[in-house]
């Protein structure tokens, strides 16, 4: 049996209130409101050269801040992260181009204060 501070033991994980998830299942679909990481951005992250321990953080900061917008914006986000234009996006979403352009603006501001980065103009 596992010790039960061990975090991959079901009795440390009741103990300590953590849970595990894999990156697999992260990408065939939510684990929990916070832990979206959509499949269709796992191809853009296969990068030998970025450390895992950077790649783990990020799927989790990611996931984490796309939980946190709307299932409309999370679309937005997810169609423009898989290369879709712009304007491709706003017919999609039946949003003007002008209002995509701004959505960008005010995710990579969310972003960057979830990262701790200075917001600049």
């Amino acid at each position: 049996p596992m010790a039960s501070g061990d975090v991959m033991s079901e009795r440390g994980r009741f103990k300590h209130g953590q849970r595990v998830h894999s990156l697999s299942a992260m990408r065939d679909g939510p684990t929990s409101a916070g832990s979206e990481f959509p499949a269709s951005f796992e191809e853009e992250l296969a990068d030998s050269r970025t450390p895992v321990p950077d790649q783990v953080a990020f799927r989790i900061d990611f996931g984490d801040w796309l939980g946190g917008l709307t299932r409309r914006d999370r679309a937005m986000v997810e169609q423009l992260a898989s290369g879709q234009r712009p304007g491709e996006v706003a017919r999609r979403m039946h949003v003007s181009s002008a209002a995509v352009s701004q959505r960008r603006a005010l995710w990579r501001e969310s972003w960057g204060t979830l990262m701790g980065e200075p917001v600049t103009a």
